[in-house]
């Protein structure tokens, strides 16, 4: 039983359910406004200069990027790992809320989840242009062939990252795509056009939102909610692994899988707080995503970084006491002093 006096008000302004189906179905009903065509012009633009970028890498070579024989990782690893860790938000929030129960999770995770879609097909692309021969990279993927005894090196980091993500990304947009099936059916009743009934009655896969239905559903819900709470450790521990098999000093700590989870999360939860306050502000959803949710999220953040920076004092405290000239190199003299102090400590605030 969902106590309002204790929680907060899921939505407030004492809304109707013909109210709330009103407000969020605006946004496509109504004719867009001149910034949103505006932003995707300038979005458009960023992609053709990006599709530019990958030419010049395909065509030249990732030295373009400072890449060289002394240098083993480079501009590609760090998005891959910034932008998993992005994608880890929506399964982190919808997951771990769902399971806990909290309703309030309702009025961001369908962002979130989309969110994380997006963001785990944008880290596909950089494993496959890091090998900086991308017409190879059908061989990281396991799959029959006639090749003998030629098979995919299981010990291979490339590897390990093409299985994370293409599990991720599968029960991410699983989990995204049947969270929206009675969102679809809603459209499908209200829209005025054919091609419109069509394409959202298809896409609802023939709900109507009888008690039978919304049972399965939520149990649905929860099953791929217990499969991807298991894909949020695991791949993000696959990742850090990425970086703890290098010989670079300073990523040698067997805290790298929770610290990356962590982070993960972290910065995933994050991100959703920043993108949501700039939607509910546009789209004026102010009464649904509240003042108390945003407070919510602010509060899972503060214990997050808590954890984050007892990561960080543990990886200084291992690069101390394991008493290697190059591990205390790194921290001591390149970072909590030295080169990167600005960054590291801006970082560790």
């Amino acid at each position: 039983m969902y106590k309002t006096e204790v929680r907060g008000k899921l939505i407030e302004g004492g809304k109707s359910l013909r109210d709330v189906t009103r407000d969020i179905l605006r946004p496509i009903e109504t004719k867009a406004a001149p910034w949103w065509y505006i932003s995707v012009g300038i979005a458009s633009l960023l992609i053709i200069y990006g599709l530019y970028a990958y030419y010049i890498t395909i065509t030249k070579g990732i030295g373009t990027w400072g890449v060289n024989n002394t240098v083993g990782w480079g501009w590609a690893i760090i998005n891959f790992v910034w932008w998993i860790g992005i994608g880890h938000a929506g399964t982190a929030f919808s997951i771990f809320l769902l399971v806990l129960r909290q309703k309030w999770r309702t009025s961001i995770n369908r962002a979130a989840e989309a969110m994380t879609v997006v963001a785990v097909i944008c880290a596909s692309i950089f494993p496959a242009l890091h090998m900086g021969r991308i017409w190879d990279a059908f061989f990281i993927i396991p799959y029959p062939n006639s090749r003998g005894p030629l098979w995919v090196n299981y010990n291979s980091p490339l590897f390990w990252d093409f299985l994370a993500i293409s599990a991720y990304l599968l029960i991410s947009a699983s989990f995204w795509y049947l969270g929206m099936i009675p969102d679809f059916a809603t459209i499908r009743d209200k829209a005025t056009t054919k091609f419109k009934k069509a394409l959202y009655g298809f896409l609802s896969m023939g709900w109507v939102g009888s008690v039978k239905e919304w049972v399965r559903f939520e149990a649905l819900a929860f099953i791929l909610g217990g499969i991807a709470a298991v894909l949020v450790v695991s791949v993000h521990s696959i990742v850090s692994t990425d970086f703890a098999v290098g010989i670079e000093p300073g990523w040698h700590t067997t805290i790298f899988p929770p610290y990356f989870v962590i982070g993960a999360i972290f910065s995933g939860f994050a991100m959703v707080m920043t993108l949501m306050i700039i939607i509910r502000k546009i789209y004026k959803l102010q009464d649904y995503v509240t003042d108390s949710h945003l407070d919510a999220i602010a509060r899972i953040l503060t214990f997050i970084s808590l954890i984050m920076g007892t990561a960080y004092l543990t990886e200084i405290f291992v690069a101390w006491y394991s008493g290697n000239e190059y591990e205390i190199f790194t921290f001591f003299h390149n970072r909590i002093t030295g080169d990167y102090t600005p960054q590291f400590w801006v970082m560790f605030t």
